[in-house]
């Protein structure tokens, strides 16, 4: 009621407004008699920060990225965290990066030069699907696709509609690559090989927004130091 009555912001409100620091769940602080005023917390960014019970001062050093919120067992390593914290806050689709970016290479980008088309002609150098090469095509028609979407990516002021393009049109890729032999439709969600298509979509997505980042000279922060923690 006083912060109120004289214009200052209690610590909740200051992490409402907070562009970092936000909670899954509304935060109460709780007090027990005879012991400090606590409030538990389900951080939005659970890479990088701790859920518990936490008292006003931890809340405080959480905003200025230090203290038991914040993971890390050294300055150094809180900082580390902090900017990556940082980065996912700034960057829609920044999260993907540490989880997708050791497989980058699986995506032939830079393979792909004989797949440019023209609507009226068939292709001079048509891919041929061996047994020994189906993981090659699906790196080069994906490594297609990442291009096209690196370039839509710059061109757009809305990242989840080319988010939402992407998904659609790589559906039917992916329709197409199973029927022909190339890849199966597993779970997203584990890294394995190109011939997991779902999860091959998901890679080139993420490539395709990486490269996009690389070319607005993005500050990247550490990346093997969080897929470590």
């Amino acid at each position: 009621m006083f912060s109120k009555l004289f214009g200052k912001k209690s610590i909740l409100e200051e992490l409402k407004e907070h562009p970092i620091c936000k909670s899954y769940n509304k935060l109460a602080f709780t007090v027990e008699k005879g012991k400090e005023k606590k409030a538990f917390l389900s951080p939005e960014i659970q890479t990088c920060f701790n859920s518990g019970w936490f008292s006003e001062q931890d809340f405080k050093d959480w905003m200025n990225g230090t203290g038991k919120i914040v993971k890390g067992n050294t300055v150094e390593e809180k900082e580390k965290v902090w900017n990556y914290a940082k980065f996912v806050s700034e960057n829609e689709f920044g999260w993907m990066i540490p989880i997708y970016i050791d497989y980058f290479d699986l995506i032939l980008d830079d393979q792909c030069d004989e797949l440019k088309y023209y609507m009226d002609k068939e292709l001079k150098t048509a891919l041929i699907i061996t047994p020994e090469n189906k993981k090659i095509i699906i790196g080069k028609i994906l490594g297609k696709i990442t291009n096209e979407y690196c370039e839509n990516l710059k061109h757009s002021f809305n990242l989840w509609n080319i988010k939402k393009d992407f998904n659609e049109e790589v559906l039917g890729v992916k329709t197409a690559l199973y029927f022909l032999g190339c890849g199966y439709l597993g779970a997203c969600n584990t890294p394995v090989d190109i011939s997991n298509l779902s999860w091959a979509t998901d890679l080139s997505f993420c490539k395709a927004y990486y490269k996009y980042l690389v070319e607005k000279k993005t500050n990247f922060p550490d990346f093997d130091f969080i897929k470590n923690l």
